[in-house]
């Protein structure tokens, strides 16, 4: 294959899995939209509405995110049909069941790996391997973790380049879940206001600004039906949640839940997404129309696939904002959307991914990767393959945009 022949991301994924199992309920999907030199990889997310085109949109993100930090691997997603209020056990079931069903698509060495993503957390992956005999290393801090870190440099580049004092900021987010409990704090931290805040239940609202850390006890300690409490706020519906002026609105939930008649209502001078794909396309020609900018999700969420970021001080921030701050100031100096550059570096970068898909591994690879999945890889070599792997997207990141 020749990357001359490769035109960037490809609209269609691979391919599309479902699979079904009536007599215990169990209904999902999986779709591989690209393969890289590592295989692909995305989150399996368990929520009662999953349907083959939010995997599949979600798959082509992924795939994006990859590209865009020029990271050898194609993206893929996978869904399962689960309730938001099914007991532990039942949950563990479906996962099982889940994990029985797509073994072909894991054994197949190097070809598709799941991680955690919505309603499917760490101890429901290492139950997934578990059940068909795979190792499993738990990380040393977790995707929603790392998610919010990446979110919070770019909130913060974001209200640096608008020149907006984080006192003054007002916020909104659509969707409070584990992301953005552990982004709360250091949202309190920067000082802003977040006035308005939604989940599947309902949304609330407060001018004066919300208590996040009350928001977050809450969410522990009453899962998601904490928002119908009483609470010094108000009610309002999802839709005003839109309508809410503020300077930053933060989608945080699913796929296209920002259609054409929520983004014409839309208040906010920039739109950061956490979530992946959240806006339709429409959605988005309405952004353009009215002059928000819109930051892409697959940068702002980045921290989840960029496994060595750690925390807020650690020195990988420094990089990352600095290429958000030069994506932001090319956008205004070549008058084009933020989202339109971005989109470009990763057809550009995927290119280049896709030629190297499908070549053969030396045997020393071969023999590294077999070592690998079986947990029998000496930690200082692990230690140096990280630390190389860290080498590597330290530079990407350094290099993106500075020849604009």
């Amino acid at each position: 294959m020749s990357a001359t022949a490769i035109s960037g991301i490809p609209d269609s994924p691979l391919f599309r899995v479902e699979f079904a199992e009536e007599e215990i309920g169990l209904e999902g999907h999986v779709c591989i939209h690209a393969i890289g030199p590592n295989g692909s990889t995305g989150g399996l997310r368990c929520v009662p509405d999953v349907d083959a085109r939010e995997v599949e949109l979600l798959a082509r993100a992924m795939t994006f995110k990859y590209a865009f930090f020029n990271v050898p691997q194609g993206g893929a997603k996978a869904g399962i049909k689960v309730p938001y209020n099914v007991d532990v056990e039942e949950k563990r079931r479906l996962v099982c069941a889940a994990a029985r069903h797509l073994k072909p698509l894991l054994l197949k060495a190097g070809f598709w790996s799941p991680s955690t993503d919505m309603n499917f957390y760490d101890d429901d992956l290492s139950a997934f391997f578990n059940e068909v005999g795979l190792p499993y290393t738990h990380p040393i801090n977790n995707s929603s973790n790392r998610t919010a870190v990446s979110a919070f440099w770019t909130l913060r580049t974001t209200i640096d380049h608008y020149r907006l004092n984080p006192a003054d900021t007002t916020l909104a987010i659509e969707g409070f879940g584990s992301v953005a409990s552990y982004l709360a704090p250091l949202l309190q931290k920067m000082d802003v206001k977040v006035v308005a805040v939604s989940n599947h239940v309902g949304a609330i609202y407060n001018p004066n600004g919300l208590d996040l850390a009350r928001i977050v006890k809450e969410r522990r300690e009453e899962g998601e039906n904490w928002i119908a409490k009483k609470g010094d706020w108000e009610s309002i519906s999802h839709d005003d949640l839109f309508a809410t002026k503020v300077d930053i609105l933060i989608p945080c939930a699913r796929v296209h839940s920002v259609v054409k008649e929520r983004a014409a209502t839309i208040q906010a001078r920039v739109v950061v997404p956490i979530a992946n794909v959240p806006c339709t396309e429409k959605a988005l020609v309405e952004l353009d129309r009215k002059g928000i900018a819109f930051v892409p999700d697959y940068v702002v969420n980045s921290g989840g696939v960029l496994g060595h970021v750690r925390g807020v001080d650690h020195d990988f921030g420094g990089p990352f904002m600095a290429m958000v701050g030069r994506m932001l100031r090319c956008s205004e100096k070549q008058g084009v959307s933020v989202r339109s550059l971005a989109e470009n570096v990763a057809h550009q970068h995927y290119n280049s991914i896709a030629d190297q898909a499908y070549l053969k591994d030396s045997t020393f690879t071969k023999i590294v990767g077999k070592l690998k999945n079986r947990n029998l890889l000496p930690n200082t070599v692990i230690k140096k393959m990280s630390k190389n792997r860290y080498s590597r997207i330290y530079d990407r990141v350094n290099s993106i945009f500075t020849g604009y």
